[in-house]
């Protein structure tokens, strides 16, 4: 009998409905950049819209956005924690962890091309093409 793995866990939340943008948000955090392509490519193949999928990752890189902003201006935990509304101290842990990948030019960056590809969706443009340039240039 083998052990789960976080791995595991979230390839199976990316096959159920609506929680691919979990997922793909948990691999992004994890900078698996070869799982959020190929998490994209099965959404498409599925023919999920997109704009579901790049509002919970932009919600997340906001989050992490202003997580370094406080932190960079002195805030601590409680702080933060008052700042975004947040209740739990795991979920804080974790935000802490996630936003050690990242620094705040590359989420600006890759929140503006977010902004964006939904701006350009909406009067017909690229969306998967343009989320999968953003992760890349993101995780890269």
């Amino acid at each position: 009998r083998r052990e789960w793995t976080e791995e595991d866990v979230l390839n199976v939340f990316a096959l159920l409905p609506n929680a691919s943008s979990f997922a793909l948000t948990n691999y992004i955090m994890a900078g698996k950049l070869k799982q959020c392509l190929e998490l994209l490519a099965s959404e498409r193949k599925h023919g999920t819209y997109i704009l579901p999928l790049s509002a919970t990752v932009a919600f997340k890189l906001r989050q992490v956005l202003r997580y370094l902003e406080l932190k960079r201006r002195g805030y601590d935990q409680k702080g933060i924690m008052e700042e975004l509304g947040m209740r739990s101290p795991y979920a804080y842990r974790f935000l802490e962890r996630d936003s050690r990948r990242f620094d705040e030019k590359r989420l600006t960056e890759a929140l503006l091309g977010l902004s964006d590809m939904n701006i350009k969706l909406r009067q017909g443009g690229r969306g998967y093409e343009k989320l999968e340039e953003i992760l890349v240039r993101l995780l890269a």
